[in-house]
């Protein structure tokens, strides 16, 4: 019995990062111990204190969108809607439609 409480279900997890991606190659670069922190390359870090960050360096959205859903955004969105189809263990469609089921896709960013 739920008392009235709306149950959520994690379908899965998709994961664009600089040691990896999706969630295996999340997982590979974590077991690995693979640090991604490395000196900037894509920008000028000359105002900054910092010249080392976790850079995504071989994302290429043009592997994931197509070319003008690509250019109309930027990075990070890029990277948000790249991961969020492939992320999901249910595939779209899959749900049906019910009066008891809601399909929210979400995209949780983390810096």
């Amino acid at each position: 019995m739920n008392n009235g409480r709306r149950r959520v279900v994690i379908t899965g997890v998709g994961a664009v990062t600089p040691i990896g991606t999706a969630a295996d190659g999340l997982w590979q670069g974590l077991t690995a111990r693979r640090s991604a922190v490395r000196e900037i390359t894509r920008f000028d870090p000359t105002p900054f204190k910092s010249r080392i960050a976790a850079e995504i360096p071989d994302f290429r959205p043009q592997d994931h969108l197509n070319a003008k859903r690509a250019k109309r955004l930027d990075r990070f969105s890029q990277l948000a809607v790249t991961r969020t189809p492939s992320g999901c263990a249910v595939p779209p469609g899959a749900w049906g439609t019910s009066r008891h089921t809601t399909l929210i896709p979400a995209v949780i960013p983390l810096t």
